[in-house]
């Protein structure tokens, strides 16, 4: 409620729509530990499968181990999110299966550092920054193989996910604490970190 800034009289709505979302298979996620495999200066193998990004493969370069990985709010809850006709209802469903998959995410992020030993992992999702465009998400895809048809998750011909609210993306050790939000000018409501225009110049100079 604080997020979408909705009043004290949205709550009751609010609960309505909790209730009715938790009757619904709820959202999951999955991930695979991979080893990089021949790098360049922009890009990287995963499972024998390239991916194609400046930024991406300095990270994982040196990386002994990296975290493919996918969340969703799954084909249930989405289907009940575009059941909600009325605007305000719809609105708030789609909030509710948008944080439901963040915390997924965060999930995932949270076992890989549990079974690991790592912590403080950061990660990168095609289509957050130009470096890395949305058309990767088919290579990424390939490489999760299995993982996205469990879930349910596939790609459109564009590299749209379906269901819509899903995230993808790469998790991995990065001792600067690396934020894709450090090197984007978008403003989102869940932006993690300022703008940098120093490291923004920095990338555009190598």
């Amino acid at each position: 409620m604080q997020e979408h800034h909705l009043r004290s009289s949205d709550r009751d709505l609010v609960d309505k729509l909790l209730e009715e979302a938790a009757a619904w298979a709820g959202p999951q996620g999955g991930y695979l530990a991979l080893c990089p495999e021949s790098c360049t200066a922009d890009s990287v193998c995963l499972n024998g499968i390239r991916l194609h990004s400046k930024l991406l493969a300095r990270h994982l370069a040196t990386q002994d181990r990296v975290f493919p990985f996918v969340a969703t709010c799954g084909p249930e809850l989405a289907a009940w999110v575009d059941s909600k006709e009325d605007m305000l209802e719809n609105y708030l469903a789609h909030a509710l299966s948008e944080q439901a998959t963040h915390l997924v995410a965060e999930a995932l992020r949270q076992d890989i550092e549990d079974c690991y030993g790592l912590k403080s992992l950061s990660r990168m999702q095609p289509g957050s920054l130009p470096d890395w465009p949305l058309e990767e998400q088919k290579p990424l895809f390939n490489i999760l193989g299995s993982v996205a048809d469990r879930l349910k998750v596939r790609l459109t011909g564009s590299s749209l996910m379906l269901p819509t609210v899903s995230l993808s993306g790469i998790y991995f050790q990065d001792p600067e604490g690396f934020i894709s939000c450090q090197l984007c000018t978008r403003q989102c409501p869940r932006r993690k970190a300022p703008f940098d225009r120093a490291r923004w110049s920095r990338l555009q100079e190598e």
